[in-house]
């Protein structure tokens, strides 16, 4: 098959081994926003000790020619030291979990990260080997480390890359048969009701123009006149024309989702062949609430990454709608998290369905959709009743602080390094306990 006529896949080397190689539980302890932050902070900290032959975050990418396909790999490894005899590739951890314990569980997926690296490096420089190194590091005593170090030939590791290769591949040619016979779809789907309303067509004329040609739209419209399906339904019809990976379609009310879901619904029956996702509140799903998200407290932490890749795999074959009861169903018969479940099938869905926070709030957004790692160009976004994202808005960025949580932290701080905190932290109390009777804010 000539170059050009090989389908084009782009993967970074996360996208690779998460999904191939990633076992172990959910557990809330070990991954959070905190443990995150701090990792990255480690991880920062520990690069700038190391030597002039120390290179940091080094960018490396490579073209691999299949039969079909001409996939382009990337990714950025934490560290590269040039060696006298071999260069070593250096991929960071950091955890609050025992190093051994975490090395044990983890150990696949870390390896497989760095031994990518490894590869294009070595294909880059035309080097014969190298030693990968995992470099282990406590989030609780950031002395305590830990370093495995194994030498792999260019050979074993082109064998290795191209093992995960061809083991993604039998996954990517079954979603390019579903977004083949998606866009044929799309290309075809008539308007589902039998004419559109005083206003529609330009409307979804409007909004088809937008997703085939970018850009941004707003648009004001008087109520009952069907506005949900004027979007929707170019939104779907640009698939055909246009290299849109996903739409989502953003709403503050209970009542807007459905109706998004209801127009699908349509949709469907009038001809499309799709996957959706309406993402429901952690609440509404979890099936242990009042319980932490680890292990030892839900049975539906235990192992959820080892049993993912089946389910996806299964899944990847059917045209499914993942909501309330079809989730539940799934992950009551194979004892996972519904909620974490819900946002990974949606990885197979074309059309999403959720609430502002998703994409606007810094804290709760899907970071497999919307991080600075990711490239989003792909996906359209439609966002039902956007006056509401003032007041949202406003919610997502501020927060609250108490007296007593300012006291409380004050005391957990001990020693003499964290006096200048301390200090930053008795101004602030005071400033409350000055306050005048009838102010109960700064």
């Amino acid at each position: 098959m000539s170059e050009k006529s090989k389908k084009q896949l782009n993967l970074s080397v996360h996208q690779l081994v998460d999904f191939l190689l990633r076992e172990g539980d959910i557990d809330n302890r070990i991954y959070n926003q905190e443990t995150m932050n701090l990792g990255s902070k480690i991880h920062s900290s520990f690069q700038k000790k190391q030597g002039k032959s120390y290179l940091s975050e080094v960018f490396l990418e490579t073209t691999i020619e299949k039969k079909d396909y001409s996939i382009h790999l990337e990714g950025r490894a934490d560290g590269i030291i040039l060696g006298d005899i071999n260069p070593i590739i250096d991929e960071i951890k950091s955890t609050i979990s025992p190093l051994e314990e975490f090395y044990k569980v983890q150990k696949e997926w870390h390896y497989g990260q760095a031994k990518c690296y490894a590869y294009m490096y070595l294909k880059k420089e035309k080097l014969p080997r190298a030693n990968i190194r995992l470099t282990y590091i406590s989030q609780q005593d950031f002395d305590q480390r830990m370093v495995k170090e194994r030498c792999f030939t260019f050979e074993e590791l082109e064998e290795y890359v191209n093992s995960l290769i061809d083991r993604y591949l039998n996954f990517n040619k079954r979603e390019l048969e579903h977004i083949r016979a998606r866009n044929a779809s799309a290309s075809s789907l008539a308007f589902p009701y039998n004419d559109f309303r005083k206003g529609q067509r330009d409307l979804a004329k409007y909004v088809y123009t937008v997703a085939k040609k970018g850009g941004i739209f707003f648009f004001e419209a008087p109520t009952g006149i069907g506005k949900t399906i004027s979007t929707i339904y170019p939104a779907i019809k640009s698939f055909a024309v246009t290299d849109n990976q996903k739409i989502f379609y953003l709403t503050a009310k209970t009542s807007g989702r459905q109706t998004c879901y209801d127009a699908l619904t349509a949709c469907y029956e009038k001809g499309f062949v799709g996957r959706d996702s309406l993402i429901v509140a952690k609440e509404k799903i979890c099936f242990s609430p009042g319980k932490n998200c680890n292990p030892d407290d839900c049975l539906f932490a235990r192992g959820y990454y080892g049993k993912l890749r089946k389910i996806i795999e299964e899944e990847s074959q059917h045209n499914h709608r993942y909501n309330l009861d079809s989730v539940t169903e799934i992950a009551r018969n194979n004892e996972m998290c519904p909620f974490e479940l819900q946002l990974d099938l949606s990885l197979l869905s074309d059309v999403i369905i959720c609430d502002y926070n998703y994409f606007f709030d810094p804290l709760v957004k899907l970071e497999r959709y919307f991080s600075d790692e990711v490239d989003s160009s792909k996906y359209f976004l439609l966002i039902d009743e956007a006056h509401n994202l003032a007041t949202r808005s406003r919610d997502m960025f501020s927060e609250t602080i108490t007296l007593k949580q300012i006291q409380e932290a004050k005391r957990e701080l001990k020693g003499k390094t964290h006096n200048k905190v301390k200090l930053a932290l008795g101004k602030m109390a005071k400033a409350f306990i000055t306050l005048p009777i009838d102010q109960d804010f700064l």
